[in-house]
C-alpha cells in the first residue's frame, strides 16, 4: 500500500512516517504542502491513501482534497488533523474517513495504527 502524508509540520510528518514504517507492506512518503503532492502526481503513480492535514499555511486540506479527487478518483483521502472540524471538511470535500493526529509518549500515532489494522488496509 502506498500512503502519502500531506502536512506542513515536519514533526507531524516524521511521527506519521515512523508510525507507518511499523506496518508491513506500507510504503509512505511525506509532502510539506498540497501543491507538492499534486505536483508529484505528474511523475509518480497515485497513492492508495492520502493522510490530509487541514491547516497548511495558505492551503486548506479540503481544497487540496477536491483537486486530488478530481485527478485521481480512486484515491482514498483521510482527514488527518488534530481539529475535528478540519477533518470533517476534508470528508465533505470527498474524503472517506477521519483519523486523529495524536502523538503518544513513544512518539507514534496509535490511533493511526488502530485505523490501519481495523480496516485491514
Amino acid at each position: 500500500m502506498n500512503i502519502w502524508v500531506v502536512d506542513d509540520d515536519p514533526g507531524n510528518v516524521a511521527m506519521t512516517l515512523a508510525t507507518l514504517a511499523l506496518v508491513p507492506g506500507v510504503v509512505a512518503r511525506g509532502f510539506p504542502s498540497g501543491g507538492s503532492a499534486l505536483e508529484a502526481l505528474r511523475t509518480q503513480p497515485p497513492p492508495t491513501v492520502v493522510l490530509m492535514d487541514f491547516y497548511m499555511g495558505s492551503e486548506r486540506g479540503d481544497a487540496v482534497t477536491r483537486q486530488l479527487r478530481a485527478r485521481c478518483p480512486g484515491v482514498r483521502v483521510v482527514g488527518y488533523s488534530s481539529a475535528r472540524s478540519g477533518s470533517e471538511a476534508i470528508v465533505a470535500a470527498g474524503g472517506c474517513d477521519i483519523v486523529r493526529k495524536r502523538r503518544s509518549a513513544d512518539g507514534l500515532n496509535h490511533d493511526l495504527l488502530a485505523w490501519l489494522s481495523a480496516d485491514a488496509r
